[in-house]
């Protein structure tokens, strides 16, 4: 079983795009494969994926470029910048391996498969190398791991950055207010919208000669930016540490003991109640017993009384389960078909994943976590062999953490936020990694 951990890379990248077909490399003594705990991850859309056709901006909104620029930019639309980005994304290196999320690769101390293992670098997960040595090696800071890796099992320059792009792991954060999203990569090109300071983008595309990038504006929506004006990045998921690692277990051990402890304490207390109620029963009926012979010679009709019973009745647990689920359920199908939006959580506007889970249940007043990866600490975890209506499903893809989470509904489905193409949709449940369960 693989643990749940979360962190960011990092780095400053501008590069050409350039079509590369990435090979998986085969099997080797560097290369592991874990059993995943409950199944292989399932492969969601990444968020900036879109099946549908993509339009340009200007014909949504026509409107002719009214201004003029330096003359500083125009020339700078002809210099070519090939060189310089592939250097810039030379030192960066992605795991590609076999076995979906649950694949990694071992991070050696020394270059040698006989190096201590310092940390582990999962499939998809990024790498900065600080150098390479001559017998296929790279040494390389991911995260808090340094080490060394088998180069086999990584790509880099070109085939790195391709993947990063078609993945959507490449960010413009616009340095400047006002910015011009043209339609097409030139001065000359109709200005279709504005982009303002601090807003971030993914990156669909570099322009030949390096000087502009296409950033997606929305579901289907894209236009380009002069490269002068935003900061690039990367963000993907980074290796674990041993130590980080066995840290990740004592918490997720800590939280199964609570988990148990909360259910004893649960049963006790749900014992203890049902025994004070047939105690308070018995009391009553004693009573009524009482009453009914000291009045026997005032009221000849309360010799035929039986005794009373309380009527009051405690709902199961599977009744108080089932009926808050189920109307959970029903409200979420009401928004099927709603927008996907990226970080947002409006259930009629656009929401995310972990939006859309959040605000179905916050409005029932259940408090979740904002995040996917952070959700799967809500509520108490739940087997999938023992699924019910309402709990929450969550699912890796692209990395060594959650980055995706659903409602079942019944049936082996689910009702989530799925991509921007799609919206809220429902489907299969597909292969989780886990489970939650909020009302119980």
């Amino acid at each position: 079983m693989r643990y749940n951990y979360s962190k960011r890379f990092a780095g400053s990248v501008l590069a050409a795009v350039m079509a590369v077909t990435l090979v998986q490399p085969m099997f080797g003594e560097e290369l592991n494969i874990e059993e995943p705990s409950a199944g292989a991850a399932l492969a969601i859309e990444n968020y900036i994926a879109s099946t549908g056709s993509e339009n340009d901006l200007a014909s949504l909104l026509p409107e002719k470029d009214s201004s003029v620029e330096t003359n500083k930019t125009t020339t700078k639309t002809t210099k070519k910048k090939t060189s310089s980005e592939e250097e810039l994304f030379s030192d960066i290196a992605i795991a590609r391996v076999n076995g979906g999320a649950e694949g990694y690769v071992r991070v050696r101390r020394i270059p040698s498969t006989r190096g201590k293992m310092v940390g582990k670098i999962y499939n998809n997960c990024g790498a900065r190398i600080l150098e390479k040595t001559n017998n296929g090696w790279y040494k390389i800071v991911s995260g808090n791991c340094t080490g060394y890796i088998k180069a086999e099992y990584f790509v880099t320059g070109n085939k790195a950055q391709d993947y990063a792009l078609d993945d959507g792991y490449v960010f413009a954060n616009i340095k400047d207010t006002g910015i011009h999203v043209r339609q097409s990569p030139t001065t000359k090109s109709d200005v279709v919208t504005n982009v303002y300071n601090k807003e971030t983008y993914v990156i669909k595309k570099f322009s030949n000669d390096g000087n502009w990038v296409k950033i997606k504006i929305k579901a289907g929506v894209s236009g380009w930016v002069s490269s002068d004006f935003v900061k690039i990045s990367i963000d993907m998921d980074t290796a674990i540490t041993i130590k980080e690692e066995k840290e990740q277990i004592r918490k997720q051990k800590e939280e199964e003991a609570r988990e148990r402890q909360a259910q004893l304490d649960a049963q006790k207390k749900a014992e203890s109640n049902n025994n004070l109620q047939s105690d308070n029963s018995s009391n009553t009926a004693g009573n009524n017993t009482s009453n009914n012979n000291s009045n026997k010679s005032n009221n000849s009709s309360n010799n035929n009384s039986t005794p009373s019973q309380s009527t009051n009745t405690q709902p199961s647990y599977g009744e108080a389960s089932g009926g808050g689920a189920s109307a959970v359920v029903a409200y979420a199908k009401q928004f099927l078909g709603n927008p996907y939006v990226w970080g947002g959580s409006s259930l009629t506007n656009g929401t995310d994943c972990s939006g859309f889970t959040m605000s179905v249940y916050a409005h029932f007043g259940y408090s979740l976590n904002r995040s996917s990866y952070t959700q799967v600490y809500n509520g108490t975890a739940v087997s999938l062999g023992a699924l019910q209506p309402g709990d929450l499903l969550f699912y890796k893809y692209g990395g060594s953490t959650i980055s995706h989470v659903a409602i079942y509904i019944g049936g082996g489905q689910i009702i989530h936020a799925s991509t921007e193409s799609t919206g809220i949709i429902i489907s299969g449940m597909g292969s989780p990694c886990a489970a939650r369960r909020i009302i119980n």
